[in-house]
């Protein structure tokens, strides 16, 4: 291209004989230029300003017009080239980068002298050669040099390469371990030198093996100083040579990490620099040399003026110039550029050289190839770089595949570049690769704790390094390790944040460090425990707890205590944690053994148990409540004492799985608690043993008149002997199930703001305090407001409750009685539970001892009065059955005379009279005959009301006039279903009562009113039922009665009265009445207020059938049809009933006996549509009758007539009769019977209502 190539005048050289060239030049392979001293172009060939980026040298002289500022990447760069030229007049070999067009920057050599042109003006003249390739690779050998010395700095361990102990090399860490500067070990045997003589042996059996896993040896300093080291290392092939690489860290003192890694020693030398390029022109015909530039001279080694006019086979082995002129004349012959990569040369004074040559044809003016133009870079320096970047990476990779410690480089966001076969077995992956594939997200994947990779990377960010950083990483089976790393942070070639260090596997050194923290925790816990001798059982229980929890490293925890046959656990503290975190309303404190699952299994084992996956199924589990703190992990250890438990401690939900370790640690700190709370009870016993054998000796010489004031003092004496605040005791009745006040503690009576405190109790009412008695065992309670209680509240005015402690009294195998005292400042424990049991038990000796004085006197009094009683009652049965019999006689005649006569005859008035005198003592008749139990009980429908009036009649004509009956009775009164006359008796009783509280005069009000007891009646008041009930109030305003007396008024033989003023039978008959009504008696009074009655009868409810009078009249009236068969032995009986059952249209058969009836009816019985048996007959009697009969025809209609009483009429229906009737009975009574079962409609029997309990 002509218009490419500069002007003669622009290129115009001041040397003989380079005119010619100038074609030659321009078109050179190797960059070429001229310019002034000020930096502007006057000649550039193609090759130069193509590298540039332009496309000729008219375009770069165009736009570059400050060489200095534009093709120079540090403009300074110029400046310095300046200088040298116009210091030294040329400039060899200097090495710059420059600017191409694009922006790219490159490495270029330049070789320049200075000269004047024609005008004497200064001009620069040189040769430009591109050496970006093999500044690239020498940056290639210099980052793998830096990255092996960053791997002998970072680490703070010590390593050594030595062959049979002689060291090859070592680093600076493990000459500053031993103390010595790293040149005088080198060399040195480091097994004699460094290792103690007596574990010099262990090293040198280690050497043997190809891989030392890591062992301990104690090593010698130079100052002789003796330290403990840990060794591991592992056989490795460098060059053919075997070797042994050696890691030694210094674990003396581990808590302290060594000083910085020092720079090892450089293991690679620099890249040789300024590589020349040589230049020369052949002849094209002769290929002799015409032209030789310096580093040509220097290269070849021979002066120019000995090289030009000369040929290859001038200088070189026929070989090589045969393969030098080969592709000179191919160049020639092709007519372009031939690039021979690499060509062997032999020179004088450097020996063999590699070079990089390319050859070019240069045209002469003639259009003929005139020249060759050769440009030879020396590439040996190149090629042996390159050799040694071969052996340096081959020396990295074996010291990265086999060094004993894990090598990293990852992303600042998580992502592994590269990691080391070590580093992957540490983490549990089979290779790197392996590792690197799975492993997508550090912080999330590896790190038990992923904030604790933000913090390594904000240490980094802030410091460039972290020096022994210790985190806790997951394996990939999920198991946890604590590493510690050594990282420093650079960037890679685009400009990306890269960490690279190490990583070691402390896991082990952190356990044991763990270890000795848990056993100085628990020594000095235990040294607090034997100072804790003034501590309560609570103070020390809850700080064993605490130091359990602490020391297994829990979360929670809990401690219960066993009862002496170990069947039953009484949870005593929780950890602090776990009582935050439960969310269970009331905690439970007593669990049977037998009741538990997993968390007693240790209890019926014998022998601690870990659960380290609580969701792991398991056949001893019996799952938790709903809102308990969720567990996932579970230790319990039991405690003896002589081959007893004691104790149970539980903790769990470790981060870690429990281990033997942890056994042992809950093990020794509960054993010393339970040696410090038996020395205290053995302490404690001897002193309550002595305080109760005191009180025992006051109590026996108490001067008491009854048990109550002897019970009094005993327990005022228990709750001293147990350190208590408050007590009482409760009488229990077995039978009732009822518990009755007999005293409070003194303490109790002066604190206690409960109005009308409730003296008799149902055991079924009681909550937390009755358990003594359902569980037949002492209750104790450290905590009475914990949750899980069975508590019902305490009332209004109580005192409150802190600790409690109640046991049941028992004598002969039954429970007597129950005492409980509350309130000890500290807990109560087993000895109080001892203590407390003996003295009660010894008290009960003496009350019953002295029960046994009274209840014998009693009987004797009870003998005299009942001897009276019987002899009166057998008197008044006399008298009353010779009286009916006068009654019977009057009251036939009085009524066959006033069937005689006439309606307004004048005797009928008188003879009414009569009748009415003969009923009145009809009726007194029947009380004597209750009273002497003669009588049978007639219970009906009755309205109170009218018994009232009746009653009230009664007493106004017997009891003194100053004495005032008021009524006030409630006209819309339910009927009760009871006995009249036992109504009445309550009644007088009561009023007769109430006239000898009333001396002087009085009111006696008797009231009347439907009520309906409630549920919170019923737990007041255990005999009662709830639903209607009839209240019947008695109330005087006479000298009331004290407390003492209030408490035995229903007691039989019991008077207020005068001796031989009364029987002692009057209320106790009332209340024994009211029971068996099913009703209630309440009775309240104080002296000088007066007295009343409260009596409860259920309502009767109307029967079914149930009609009004004139209905019941005419049904009466009836007139029947069927055929019935009576069977009665009585032939007065069979006729009266056949009389009576033909006169209401009915066929009757009869029959004296059941055998006889049998006969009967298997003659007639498809005639015979009902019967009517009597039970008590001679032979087979009725109910073998009955059931004969039933076996004949299942659907017979039967109805027993007998004398038995109304259970027996329950029993007798139940084997299949169709109804029943007492004698004796009205004949309308019979009827009804009679017409009730042919018409299938359950009879009105009249039986008693129900109640809902």
């Amino acid at each position: 291209m002509p218009n490419d190539k500069p002007s003669r005048k622009e290129s115009d050289l001041q040397y003989p004989g380079h005119a010619e060239c100038l074609d030659l030049l321009t078109d050179a392979p190797i960059g070429m230029f001229t310019t002034t001293l000020e930096g502007r172009f006057l000649f550039v060939n193609a090759v130069l300003a193509k590298w540039l980026g332009y496309a000729s040298f008219r375009e770069l002289k165009d736009l570059i017009t400050d060489i200095g500022g534009q093709l120079y990447a540090d403009p300074e760069e110029r400046k310095r080239i300046k200088q040298l030229l116009v210091e030294n007049g040329e400039v060899l070999n200097h090495e710059f980068r420059a600017l191409c067009r694009n922006g790219e920057v490159i490495w270029a050599c330049m070789n320049a002298r200075m000269f004047s042109d024609q005008n004497g003006k200064a001009c620069i003249h040189g040769f430009v050669t591109d050496v970006t390739g093999r500044k690239r690779i020498e940056e290639a050998l210099r980052s793998s040099e830096e990255c092996y010395r960053l791997l002998s700095d970072v680490t703070m361990e010590g390593i050594a390469i030595h062959r049979h102990g002689l060291l090859k090399d070592l680093n600076t860490s493990l000459a500053k371990m031993l103390g010595y500067a790293r040149e005088e070990l080198l060399g040195k045997n480091i097994v004699e030198l460094a290792i103690h003589e007596d574990d010099r042996k262990i090293v040198l059996a280690n050497i043997g093996k190809d891989y030392a896993r890591p062992y301990v040896i104690r090593g010698v300093k130079k100052n002789g100083e003796i330290f403990f080291a840990e060794l591991e290392a592992r056989n490795f092939t460098m060059q053919g040579e075997m070797l042994r690489v050696a890691a030694v860290r210094d674990i003396t003192e581990r808590m302290r990490f060594k000083e910085d890694l020092r720079e090892s020693e450089e293991f690679l030398n620099s890249i040789i620099e300024n590589i020349p390029n040589m230049i020369f022109v052949k002849d094209a015909q002769t290929l002799e040399f015409v032209r030789f530039n310096k580093a040509g001279e220097d290269l070849v080694g021979s002066n120019r003026k000995d090289l030009l006019g000369k040929n290859d086979y001038d200088f070189f082995p026929r070989e090589q110039a045969d393969s030098y002129v080969e592709k000179d004349r191919e160049a020639l012959a092709n007519g372009r550029l031939v690039d021979i990569p690499e060509e062997r040369i032999q020179t004088r004074c450097r020996g063999e050289r590699i070079l990089h040559t390319k050859k070019i044809p240069i045209m002469g003016r003639d259009k003929k190839t005139k020249y060759l133009l050769g440009i030879s870079e020396d590439i040996t320096e190149s090629r042996l770089a390159e050799a040694a970047l071969r052996t340096s990476e081959e020396k990295y990779r074996e010291l990265f595949e086999n060094v004993p410690v894990g090598i990293f480089q990852t992303t600042a966001r998580g992502r592994y570049l590269s990691i080391n076969p070590e580093y992957a077995r540490i983490v549990g992956y089979a290779s790197p690769s392996a590792m690197m594939n799975q492993v997508t997200d550090i912080a999330a994947q590896l790190y038990v704790r992923p904030e604790d990779r933000e913090r390594y990377k904000n240490h980094l960010q802030e410091h460039g390094h972290v020096r022994n950083y210790e985190a806790e990483l997951k394996r990939r089976n999920g198991q946890s390790f604590w590493v510690s790393m050594n990282t420093i942070v650079h960037h890679d070639p685009d400009g990306e944040v890269v960490y690279s260090g190490f990583l070691t596997d402390i896991t082990e050194r952190k356990r044991a460090e763990q270890e000795d923290l848990l056993n100085y925790q628990r020594t000095q816990a235990l040294l607090r425990l034997g100072q804790m001798t003034r501590a309560t059982l609570k103070e020390i229980t809850n700080f064993a707890l605490e130091q359990a929890v602490t020391l297994t490293r829990s979360k929670i925890g809990y401690l219960a205590f066993l009862n002496e046959d170990e069947s039953v656990m009484t949870v005593h503290s929780w950890s602090e944690s776990a009582m935050r975190a439960c969310k269970i309303a009331d905690k439970p404190i007593l669990y049977p053994v037998a009741a538990t699952g997993l968390w007693g299994e240790a209890l019926r084992q014998r022998r601690p148990v870990i659960t380290n996956d609580y969701h792991a199924a398991s056949p001893w589990k019996k799952g938790y409540p709903e809102d308990h703190i969720q567990v996932f992990r579970h230790m319990n250890v039991p405690v003896f004492s002589d081959n007893r438990i004691v104790i149970v401690a539980g903790v769990g939900n470790k981060e870690g799985e429990y281990a033997e370790s942890d056994v042992q640690q809950i093990t020794l700190i509960m054993q010393a608690m339970w040696v410090l709370i038996k020395r205290k009870q053995d302490e404690e016993a001897v002193r309550l043993n002595e305080s109760r054998l005191e009180s025992l000796l006051r109590i026996s010489q108490h001067p008491s008149e009854n048990i109550p004031n002897l019970l009094d003092f005993a327990l005022n004496e228990a709750v001293a002997l147990t350190g208590s605040e408050i007590g009482y005791i409760f009488l229990y009745d077995e039978d009732r199930m009822e518990l009755t006040l007999n005293t409070w503690s003194r303490e109790v009576k002066k604190r206690c703001a409960a109005k009308g405190p409730q003296s008799v109790f149902s055991l079924r009412d009681t909550g937390l305090w009755g358990e003594a008695i359902r569980q037949k065992r002492p209750i104790m309670i450290n905590d009475f407001n914990a949750p899980g209680l069975r508590k019902k509240g305490l009332p209004p005015g109580h005192p409150p409750l802190h600790t409690y402690l109640t046991i049941p009294i028992v004598s002969q195998g039954r429970i007597m009685a129950v005492v409980g005292v509350a309130n000890k400042p500290d807990a109560y424990n087993e000895s109080d539970i001892r203590q407390l049991t003996l003295m009660m038990d010894a008290v009960w000796m003496i009350v019953q001892r002295k029960k046994a004085d009274e209840e014998r006197e009693r009987l004797q009094m009870q003998l005299l009065q009942a001897q009276k009683m019987e002899s009166i009652g057998t008197l008044a049965g006399g008298v009353a059955h010779d009286f009916n019999n006068l009654l019977q006689a009057m009251s036939g005649n009085v009524q066959l005379l006033l069937a005689n006569k006439q309606q307004d005859h004048p005797d009928v008035r008188r003879l009414h009279t009569i009748a009415k005198s003969i009923d009145r003592s009809a009726r007194l008749v029947q009380q004597l005959l209750i009273f002497s139990r003669k009588a049978e009980v007639q219970r009906q429908r009755v309205d109170l009301n009218h018994e009232v009036r009746e009653t009230a009649r009664i007493l106004e004509r017997t009891i003194p006039r100053m004495v005032r009956i008021e009524l006030r009775l409630d006209e819309q009164l339910w009927p009760v279903h009871a006995d009249p006359a036992q109504i009445e008796l309550v009644l007088l009783n009561l009023g007769s009562n109430a006239a000898h509280a009333m001396p002087d005069g009085g009111r006696l009000v008797v009231e009347t009113r439907n009520v309906i007891l409630d549920e919170g009646f019923v737990r007041r008041h255990s005999w009662s039922r709830p639903g209607g009930h009839v209240l019947l109030s008695v109330t005087d305003t006479g000298c009331g009665m004290d407390k003492s007396t209030l408490e035995h008024i229903f007691d039989p033989f019991f008077t207020t009265k005068e001796v031989g003023l009364g029987t002692g039978l009057g209320l106790a008959s009332v209340y024994g009445i009211v029971r068996s009504h099913d009703g209630l008696i309440l009775c309240s009074s104080e002296p000088g207020q007066g007295t009343t009655f409260k009596i409860y009868l259920p309502a009767a409810p109307k029967p079914e059938g149930t009609v009004d009078a004139a209905a019941h009249e005419g049904k009466s009236a009836h007139v029947g049809s069927g055929t019935i068969l009576v069977v009665d032995d009585e032939e007065v009986i069979r006729d009266v009933t056949r009389e009576a059952l033909e006169g209401s249209g009915y066929a009757v058969i009869g029959a004296a006996s059941g055998e006889e009836a049998l006969v009967v009816y298997a003659g007639k019985g498809q005639t015979v549509d009902m019967v009517i048996l009597d039970l008590n007959m001679p032979g087979m009697g009725g109910r073998r009758c009955l059931e004969q009969l039933l076996e004949i025809n299942p659907e017979i209609r039967v109805l027993i007539v007998s004398g038995y009483s109304s259970a027996g009429q329950a029993r007798e229906i139940s084997h299949g009769a169709a109804g029943f009737l007492g004698k004796p009975y009205q004949l309308a009574e019979l009827l009804s019977k009679v017409r009730g079962v042919l018409e299938g409609a359950k009879p009105p029997d009249g039986a008693s209502p129900s109640a809902t309990i």
